[in-house]
């Protein structure tokens, strides 16, 4: 069966429909990612913060301080 050609008309409301639905995704994408780099950051700082706090414990109950 072969299929009519679609008008310009269809072919311009089919085309924005995609746009729209593909600047939606961008959106979740740009908010899962800023979301991930947030979870990142949380993890480093609370690694830095692990860190630090075993040298300043040694040094408290060992008496060097």
């Amino acid at each position: 069966m072969a299929r009519r050609p679609k008008s310009l008309e269809e072919q311009i409301s089919l085309a924005v429909t995609k746009r729209d639905k593909a600047k939606l995704l961008l959106e979740e994408c740009e908010k899962e990612i800023h979301s991930i780099n947030q979870q990142i950051e949380d993890r480093e700082l609370n690694n830095k913060g692990a860190d630090l706090s075993v040298p300043l414990l040694y040094t408290k109950y060992s008496g060097t301080n």
